[in-house]
């Protein structure tokens, strides 16, 4: 069955006039807007079959569209982000990403170059953003048993995260004292 389809823009600027065979196979017709506005659709029959007996005339449609943009983020190794916000989103929304070390590691850089692990986006443009995470360096202490003082941890081999506060106090026996 063949359909005149007309497209037209909100400033009623003629944007497609084509004619198209619906079949039984292909019964529907895409059209992507080249941007979020109102636009006018109008199909007309134009042979004489059941379409058009059905139809009658020239059926015209306005809609709307709106813009929506495209949000992806992902994390390398060493953390997590909050995926189930990846989606469509409508101009102007606000999204909130985050990005969550696993253990041993800090947040270090979303793609884009923010360092904030938690933020907001406003969506006015489509976001491909992945997280990344640094391991967080390690050190060795090693606390070894000397004669007539003792330590308040045991003797034995440690080992500290980079920044991570360690209290350690060594105490003379009695009647003992430290020479340096």
């Amino acid at each position: 069955e063949w359909f005149r389809i007309i497209i037209t823009d909100s400033s009623d600027k003629e944007l497609k006039n084509e004619v198209v065979n619906l079949t039984d196979e292909k019964k529907s017709y895409k059209y992507k807007a080249p941007k979020a506005g109102t636009y006018t659709f109008s199909v007309e029959p134009l042979d004489n079959t059941d379409a058009h007996n059905s139809l009658g005339a020239v059926v015209t449609k306005k809609f709307t569209t709106e813009r929506l943009y495209s949000l992806y983020i992902y994390a390398d190794n060493g953390g997590t982000v909050n995926e189930e916000v990846n989606g469509s989103y409508k101009a102007g929304e606000q999204v909130q990403i985050k990005a969550t070390p696993n253990s041993g590691y800090r947040f270090s850089t979303w793609s884009d170059g923010d360092t904030n692990a938690t933020r907001t986006l406003t969506m006015d443009q489509d976001y491909d953003l992945m997280a990344s995470f640094k391991r967080i360096p390690t050190y060795d202490l090693t606390i070894y048993e000397g004669e007539h003082c003792h330590a308040s941890m045991a003797a034995g081999s440690y080992t500290y995260q980079e920044n991570e506060v360690v209290t350690l106090t060594a105490t003379a026996d009695e009647g003992y004292i430290f020479a340096y």
